[in-house]
């Protein structure tokens, strides 16, 4: 190779060295990083006053539709920088929040729009949460719609946990938790609560959508405002895109237990005027077809759960094995009664198969369900469901 041949390749790569680079590169500073997006339906009235401000526009009657509001909740970047606690760091000791809402016929449509009012470029890597509004849970062509956009979306990752808000799910947004700093970390850390409580479900988008891609039934956790703070207890029923009711924190509880998601908890019972808190430890659930006649189908769902009595009545002797024996069996009765209850919900009130008994039915008997598959929702609500609770005492504490 002679010299001249090696001159223009050095210049060559000399030149690529200093004109190349990442052209969409944003600095981590310009950045806005959304923790929390919050979906509502528009405000009553807002469609009439945008289509009449473009209404001679030619076409716009093809670009117009139902209008919604996302609000997006990110921290500024001082607060990323500093303690998770809010004190020092970045944040100089003082609480510093970000947030911006928009409203448009689509998603895409709001994220243009806040390009236009934010100096900062709204990154999505790492959203943990996602809130859907009441209103726009009443609307299923709405919500189906806005669920494509984030199935669809490569940005966001299928662990981002889904809640419903029982009103406005803005209003998430105003709240400013007394302990943390960061609303998606005091949303996240409520949520894995559910590990102890039990009246706290964890749906990620991907069970949500792999639920409702099943059979069309769904459920998330619900979410509501009181003052400062957030309380997530209770369930929504999504059958079809479309909220159906709220199941109260009280039947979660039991719900959780039948559809396999509930890993602990506590509950107290009255045995021979005695009250004894039983203390959860660990949970299991099976399902087994005990009739598989077509037109008398029948269903046993079988919860096992293991715990420990952590307290009781004053002065009260629990070391005798028959009374123990007695709290087990009182407390079977009373969970096997609330568990039915529940059920009768879901299958009378509802009709909404979020128990996945047709999947069941679907994997496990096959036969069966080739029979009867074509009119699951008349079938559904007509099978027998029956719940049996075995809760087992390990332990009575260490106080003897």
């Amino acid at each position: 190779m002679s010299k001249k041949t090696v001159l223009i390749i050095s210049i060559i790569l000399f030149s690529a060295s200093l004109f190349s680079g990442c052209w969409d590169k944003v600095e981590i500073d310009q950045r806005a990083f959304v923790g929390v997006i919050m979906v509502d339906m528009a405000p009553p009235g807002y469609e009439e006053k945008v289509e009449e401000s473009v209404k001679n526009i030619p076409g716009i009657e093809k670009q117009t539709g139902k209008m919604i509001k996302v609000t997006y909740e990110f921290p500024n970047a001082s607060e990323i920088a500093g303690n998770d606690t809010g004190s020092g760091g970045g944040g100089g000791g003082e609480e510093e929040k970000g947030g911006i809402s928009s409203v448009a016929v689509t998603i895409d449509e709001t994220n243009r729009y806040i390009d236009s009012r934010l100096s900062r470029r709204l990154f999505f890597g790492f959203t943990q949460t996602i809130i859907f509004g009441e209103e726009l849970l009443k609307n299923p062509d709405k919500f189906e719609e806005v669920l494509d956009y984030f199935r669809r979306a490569p940005e966001f990752g299928r662990s981002m946990r889904v809640l419903a808000a029982e009103g406005e799910a803005c209003k998430v947004a105003e709240i400013k938790p007394k302990n943390e700093k960061l609303l998606f970390r005091y949303i996240r850390g409520i949520l894995e609560n559910e590990s102890s409580n039990g009246r706290i479900s964890d749906i990620t988008f991907n069970e949500f959508i792999t639920m409702l891609s099943a059979n069309g039934d769904s459920v998330m956790p619900k979410v509501t405002v009181k003052g400062d703070e957030l309380k997530i207890a209770g369930d929504a029923i999504i059958k079809d895109y479309k909220l159906q009711g709220f199941l109260p924190e009280y039947d979660s509880f039991y719900f959780n237990a039948l559809s396999g998601k509930r890993k602990a908890g506590s509950e107290s019972i009255n045995t021979n005027g005695l009250t004894v808190n039983y203390l959860i430890r660990n949970t299991g659930r099976s399902i087994k077809l005990i009739n598989d006649d077509p037109e008398n189908i029948e269903v046993g769902i079988n919860i096992e759960t293991e715990g420990v009595i952590s307290s009781a009545s004053a002065g009260m002797e629990i070391y005798d094995d028959n009374f123990i024996k007695k709290v087990e069996r009182d407390l079977n009765d009373v969970d096997e009664e609330s568990c039915s209850f529940v059920i009768k919900k879901l299958q009378k009130d509802y009709k909404n198969d979020t128990l996945l008994i047709g999947e069941y039915l679907r994997k496990h008997n096959p036969s069966l369900w080739n029979k009867v598959k074509d009119k699951w929702n008349e079938v559904y609500p007509t099978i027998k469901i029956i719940p049996t609770v075995d809760n087992k005492i390990r332990r009575i504490g260490t106080v003897k």
